[in-house]
């Protein structure tokens, strides 16, 4: 059988949450004593209808990897029905700690495990099956015989009440029931019973998100009838344990507890005394915390004596020489290429894990890692031989490109996972993922757009008087440019109310008056709720100049990296973070973050800082739209269109600029008169109003193939809806082909292709006295609008490796001369070499041999495997060097010893894919390469006309950071290589993408001949 790295069984060690339990893979006798403690604590509290004042609460303590949450999983599966479970894995608002808890209740309730009932509708259907026998009994004699199958299970089972439920899809029925179950619990409140009532009905999606706290429309509240205020966490907390009747205990797991102590003067104290609270008032509930051993030392000091009594501690074990056995087995039983005959662990000896657990003792996590990473190397060298040694004593590769590996693996993790997009997030976890990343901007000094962030604070904004925990945190920032400092609020808002949110909104323009620029209002998804009374306050302050929104589902990057950078910095910070066999504290969290700048690139950033000084607002922005609008109107030419598109002819260029050799008719040059698009922006404005598209002019760029027409939004004008009227804009303007729209920084831009476009040859570019760093491997990827010229560094962790893509004819072959000619021409051939790889022998076809090519130029699919395999073995001769020398990169060798940067390039990925050797060996070699490229020297640049999911395979996608994308065949292509449609829309001949970050950039590639490269490759 042929197995992948896909079929590695020891890649899940890490339980994200309680729910992700395999019971196969348990050892039952690994903290087995805590185990049956829990479960006689938790049968303990069963039938009880008074809390209890000797009840403890367990605290598990344990060192990263013990597996606390893998026990919170193992009592779920064992106790099952008998008990409800709520993990809660980390504290968002450390004020506010019932709120999570509250939150994590309620999603406990809903859970749907396969097509399993949820716990909420097992409860329900409990609480109902006496009033639908009392209602059986009063059907005509005729009924009751029809449907005496379906009387007798109700008599016995509660599935018969699910049964009939599952059948009605009318509201009205479920609101009768609910109201009828009202005044069996007086002591409850009365509409937090009716919303867990109406749990299994058509809107339970809708009180689910109730009694979560979260606000709702007001049509949503009138169809569920259910008052504009929601809940606090208590009432419940208590209702959810008062339907439970005391026969299924409520048990709280709540995770990582050190989350607590990032305030440490109100964190420990909020905790305790809201867990001291739970405990007096609510009889049926267990809380387990489980914590580092060290921070609870620091949590001890700071917490009521009154908890500290309640607390009973448990130190969880690492697996003995048995257990650990036993753990291996477990994996490896169901393994597709399990050999039995063979003995139940293999292809591990035994006696290796034996001898890794008395050496070193791991816990279960480390364990399980150190296994994973063992069989990787024997899948990819598709070994039948037994391993021997679980240990690799090879030095760790340079960090920061395993980081980059690791950080791409969260976000594609984070945008499976529909638990962590913000429509489910909780919204104080979205609130405290901003005031981190600007944390990182602040930390990392980068600029944007020419503006700093100088400083950072947060207060908490109180919108409403009637509820107490209408309290949000908003972020002030210091933002600096070149001229002027000025303050900036940034403000997250989930409210779905619109009475509620105008109350918001007025505290945040109230806010907003005290010396503050511009405010920037982040929301999960497009809509506002704002009524026709506020609305025009909104829509003037967004026409002024004061006010952003920013959308996160516009910008699924920035959720996913904001998601990442929080998440991996909360492993961090609770000691779980480990890389390359190093456990990462939060300074290296930053450190690598701000090295590999994966997070320099957000839309967030440049929409927070990048404000128009009072200065430079447009004339257009200080007039009533409609005003704006008819005088643009009146100023475009009677012939329309035609005459606009015209305007764009640029001037004939005086002279050419020296190329490498040649002297090119047409280059970019600083120096030719700027084209005047303003007329093609004047009539965008006129276009979209007349599509009911509200916006105000911004501003025009333009570049060597397009111009850049910059408008602001207005009211409910979004990119989203501009971007569906790209086909109309199309026929309007009268252009060729759809253009590209796109948003960043609070505006939309819309770029029109130019109808005469310049060439942006390389010579130029390479002469620039402010290119690259010398002696560096960096290549002028293309140049933007500014005409600034943008390098790109195969010594960086995130572009040490690159995938391309771009259908025939859009310059991507070209773009690989380039490469090759940049690179040639700032170092030497005993500084770098090349191996390239053509399936297609027209764009690499030279006349001679060069002494940068460390082969022959490989066309067939033989060739090409033996290439690769040889430049994978150069990189494990590099590997092996590096340990014996005790050094970390190639780079610390003296002089280098000889050693070049191998560039290995692939011209047409396709053609190697189809070949089931030759993906086996790229596939590996990526895998192995991935993490070492900068240390070892070894670089792959692939590129293909066809990057779909056949060519463009998950490993690739995960240890090929860099993308550059070209002109592609479809939508579908561009979001399989992007995660978004652009490229779709790009102009070919050299107009490229480049996502560096989280962020894309819309270049034009540079231009050189076959001739000139061949000169500067030294061809003979």
């Amino acid at each position: 059988m042929s197995l992948s790295l896909r079929d590695n069984p020891f890649r899940a060690q890490r339980l994200n949450a309680a729910q992700d339990y395999i019971p196969s893979w348990d050892v039952p006798s690994l903290n087995e004593p805590v185990s049956r403690r829990l479960k006689a604590l938790i049968e303990h509290l069963r039938g009880r209808d008074r809390p209890d004042p000797t009840l403890k609460i367990p605290v598990l303590l344990a060192p990263p990897g013990y597996g606390k949450t893998h026990l919170f999983g193992r009592l779920a599966h064992q106790l099952n029905q008998q008990a409800l479970f709520v993990f809660v894995p980390q504290l968002e608002d450390i004020r506010k700690p019932l709120e999570h808890i509250r939150w994590h209740t309620v999603e406990s309730l809903f859970r749907v495990v396969k097509d399993e009932p949820t716990p909420l509708e097992r409860l329900l259907a409990r609480i109902s099956r006496p009033s639908f026998l009392a209602s059986f009994d009063k059907l005509p004699p005729s009924w009751k015989a029809r449907h005496a199958a379906v009387h007798a299970r109700l008599a016995t089972s509660d599935d018969a009440v699910l049964e009939i439920v599952r059948g009605v899809r009318q509201l009205a029925p479920f609101r009768e029931l609910a109201d009828s179950a009202v005044p069996r619990f007086p002591e409850l409140r009365s509409d937090v019973v009716r919303a867990l009532m109406l749990g299994w009905s058509p809107e339970r999606h809708t009180v689910r998100r109730w009694l979560r706290g979260e606000s709702l429309a007001e049509a949503d509240l009138a169809r569920v009838q259910l008052p504009a205020e929601s809940p606090d966490a208590g009432q419940v907390i208590r209702a959810v344990a008062a339907l439970m009747r005391f026969q299924t205990p409520v048990v709280v797991c709540c995770d990582q507890l050190e989350s607590v102590l990032r305030d440490l003067e109100v964190g420990p104290m909020c905790l305790s005394c809201a867990l001291t609270g739970l405990l007096q008032e609510v009889p049926n509930q267990l809380i387990v915390l489980s914590c580092l051993e060290d921070k609870w030392l620091d949590m001890r000091d700071r917490v009521h004596a009154s908890f500290l009594h309640r607390v009973e501690t448990f130190k969880l074990d690492h697996p003995n020489e048995e257990q650990g056995i036993d753990m291996v087995r477990r994996r490896l039983k169901d393994w597709p290429g399990a050999r039995p005959e063979r003995g139940d662990t293999w292809p591990i000896r035994e006696q290796a894990i034996r001898e890794l657990l008395v050496k070193h003792q791991p816990h279960a996590r480390a364990l399980l890692e150190t296994c994973a990473q063992a069989m990787d190397r024997w899948l990819e060298e598709n070994a039948d031989r037994w391993i021997e040694r679980l240990l690799d004593d090879e030095p760790p590769a340079d960090l920061a490109a395993w980081f980059v590996q690791q950080w791409e693996r969260e976000l594609h993790a984070i945008r499976s996972d529909p638990r962590r997009q913000p429509e489910e997030s909780d919204a104080s976890r979205i609130v405290r993922s901003l005031e981190e990343a600007f944390r990182l901007l602040h930390e990392a000094a980068w600029e944007i757009g020419g503006v700093r962030l100088r400083h950072l604070s947060t207060e908490r904004l109180k919108w409403t008087r009637n509820k107490q925990s209408a309290e949000q945190n908003i972020v002030l920032l210091t933002v600096e440019s070149c001229d002027a400092q000025a303050t900036v609020l940034v403000a997250y808002s989930k409210i779905a109310n619109g009475h509620e949110f105008r109350s918001f909104f007025s505290k945040l323009l109230k806010r907003a008056e005290e010396g503050v620029r511009g405010m920037l209002l982040v929301s999960p998804g497009e809509r506002i709720p704002i009524g026709a009374s506020y609305r025009q306050k909104f829509e003037d302050a967004q026409t002024a100049g004061r006010l952003r929104r920013f959308s996160l589902s516009e910008h699924p990057e920035d959720v996913a990296a904001l998601e990442g950078f929080l998440s991996l910095l909360d492993r961090a910070r609770a000691g779980e973070l480990e890389l390359a066999r190093q456990t990462l504290g939060e300074k290296d969290l930053w450190d690598l973050t701000i090295k590999t700048g994966v997070m320099a690139n957000l839309s967030l950033f440049s929409a927070a800082l990048c404000w128009p000084s009072d200065a430079r607002v447009s004339e257009a922005a200080s007039m009533p739209l409609r005003a704006a609008a008819e005088q643009v109107s009146r100023g475009l030419d009677a012939r329309g269109g035609d005459v606009a598109v015209g305007l764009l002819q640029p001037a004939t260029p005086v002279g050419g600029v020296a190329g490498m050799g040649a002297t090119p008719s047409a280059t970019l040059d600083t120096t030719i008169p700027r084209i005047d698009a303003t007329p093609l922006l004047h009539r965008l404005v006129e276009v979209l109003r007349r599509l009911n598209l509200s916006v105000v002019e911004e501003g025009v760029q333009v570049g060597p193939a397009f111009a850049r027409l910059k408008v602001r939004p207005i009211g409910r004008t979004s990119a989203q809806r501009v971007r569906q009227k790209t086909e109309d804009l199309k026929i309007h303007l009268h252009l060729s082909r759809s253009p590209l729209v796109s948003s960043e920084a609070g505006s939309i831009y819309v770029d029109i292709p130019l109808p005469d476009r310049q060439v942006v040859f390389l010579g130029p570019l390479l002469e620039q006295p402010e290119g690259a760093a010398e002696g560096e491997p960096q290549v002028p990827i293309g140049v933007d609008l500014a005409r600034q010229v943008h390098w790109l560094n195969l010594a960086d962790p995130g572009d040490c490796h690159l995938l391309v893509a771009g259908a025939n004819g859009s310059g991507k072959s070209e773009f690989l001369k380039v490469i090759l000619a940049s690179l040639a021409r700032r170092l030497t051939p005993f500084q770098v070499q090349f191996a390239l790889i053509a399936p297609e022998r027209a764009s690499f076809s030279f006349s001679g041999e060069s002494p940068y090519f460390r082969h022959p130029v490989a066309h067939t699919v033989r060739e090409a495997v033996s290439l690769l395999q040889d430049c994978f073995n150069e990189a494990e001769r590099r590997t092996k060097l590096l340990k014996a020398r005790q050094l970390r990169q190639v780079a610390q060798l003296p002089n280098g010893e000889g050693l070049p940067r191998v560039v290995v390039m692939v011209d047409e990925l396709a053609e190697l894919m189809a070949d089931r050797q030759a993906r086996r060996v790229m596939e590996t070699s990526v895998k192995r390469l991935g993490a070492k490229a900068r240390a070892v020297g070894v670089h792959l640049i692939l590129a293909t006309q066809r990057p779909e999911a056949s060519v463009v395979t998950a490993p690739l996608r995960s240890n090929l950071s860099g993308r550059i994308t070209f002109a592609v065949a479809s939508e579908a292509d561009s979001m399989w290589f992007l995660g978004c449609p652009d490229a779709a829309y790009l102009l070919g001949r050299g107009d490229l993408l480049w996502k560096r970050g989280g962020r894309l950039m819309r270049l034009q590639a540079p231009l050189v001949s076959h001739d000139e490269l061949e000169s500067i490759l030294r061809v003979v």
